[in-house]
């Protein structure tokens, strides 16, 4: 679902890219996205190298070419049959695209032409990010009904999305720990699915029904970040929450690739940089590694980071201060 044409190599600066032993993660692209967002959450990629963004608070479904022009878009809102309220993951498939409704607890089908196919009340699970692997929808966030006192955070269910063909992927034995989980990455291959956080350097894998493994990487530079007392204040106010989370070096997200992973990481300061990391299927030392620096942004993530399953790596970053924001993005080659 995800092979595409090449695209069009621009002759620019590459920004530190580097290359360890015989691969390297390339630059090969940069384009700006036209038009102004308001807080993209996630965005995924067609089979035609397009990328599909949400917007949470416009409420906007928006497909951009490769040269960063708006194709088509989606806007309906409202929290009845078939409107978005705030979508935050969306999954590119052949005939359209799936998205979830954060607060209407929705998970909706749409066809080619953005009309509206399904709306299912699905109670089962709430998603921040979501992916496709091995023919079922993969998901992180929170599955539902939770044991008391733990969380799955990590899970799957067929592509008809039936609550009873959820399963749990990766558990989490504190509940208290939920603020350390407020943002989750996934991405997935034709046979893997993949899952990160913010503040763990540690990559969890499964074939989409198994438990996860936990594989932890090396060189990202992440510390393991503590729980504070004041979680709870954190959570519900947005600034403490984005003051929270550049406070130090974070995960920023996991791409997909046919053969391992790109994992991103940024670290705060007077320019964000952001490092790249290629890890191949199981190690945990990284073969490739390229960098850029971003400038800092206010009220909104800085950067999403999606695969495309096979050798690219897109980069979509964000400029600007909320609720009035700009992005580029950048996309890397594997070779």
């Amino acid at each position: 679902m995800r092979r595409h044409p090449l695209l069009v190599v621009f002759a620019f600066a590459i920004f530190g890219a580097g290359t360890l032993r015989a691969e390297e993660l390339r630059l090969t692209a940069r384009f700006p996205i036209q038009g102004l967002f308001r807080n993209i959450r996630g965005f995924d990629i067609d089979r035609r190298g397009n990328l599909l963004v949400v917007d949470s608070e416009a409420p906007l479904v928006v497909r951009i070419d490769a040269s960063g022009n708006a194709i088509d878009s989606y806007s309906q809102p409202g929290k009845r049959y078939c409107e978005i309220a705030a979508p935050a993951a969306v999954i590119a498939t052949m005939d359209g695209f799936v998205l979830f409704d954060w607060d209407r607890q929705h998970l909706m089908r749409f066809g080619r032409e953005g009309e509206c196919q399904s709306d299912d009340v699905l109670r089962t699970f709430q998603a921040g990010a979501l992916t496709t692997s091995g023919g079922r929808i993969v998901g992180g966030g929170s599955l539902m009904p939770k044991v008391k006192g733990e969380r799955c955070v990590f899970f799957s269910t067929d592509f008809e999305a039936s609550a009873s063909s959820a399963t749990c992927l990766l558990n989490i034995k504190d509940d208290k720990l939920w603020l350390l989980y407020a943002r989750q990455f996934v991405d997935g291959s034709r046979t893997a699915a993949y899952y990160m956080t913010p503040y763990e350097p540690v990559l969890y894998v499964s074939n989409g029904t198994a438990s996860a493994k936990a594989i932890p990487l090396a060189g990202l530079g992440v510390p393991r970040a503590t729980l504070p007392a004041n979680e709870l204040q954190i959570r519900m106010d947005r600034t403490k929450f984005y003051d929270f989370y550049n406070g130090q070096t974070v995960i920023e997200g996991v791409a997909a690739a046919r053969a391992g992973v790109v994992v991103a990481t940024r670290t705060p300061g007077k320019e964000h940089q952001v490092q790249l990391r290629y890890y191949k299927d199981g190690a945990a030392t990284a073969s490739a590694a390229a960098s850029l620096n971003i400038a800092p942004v206010t009220g909104a993530f800085p950067l999403h980071i999606r695969g495309d399953g096979e050798d690219r790596v897109y980069v979509l970053v964000a400029k600007g201060k909320h609720p009035s924001l700009s992005y580029e993005v950048f996309v890397y080659q594997i070779r």
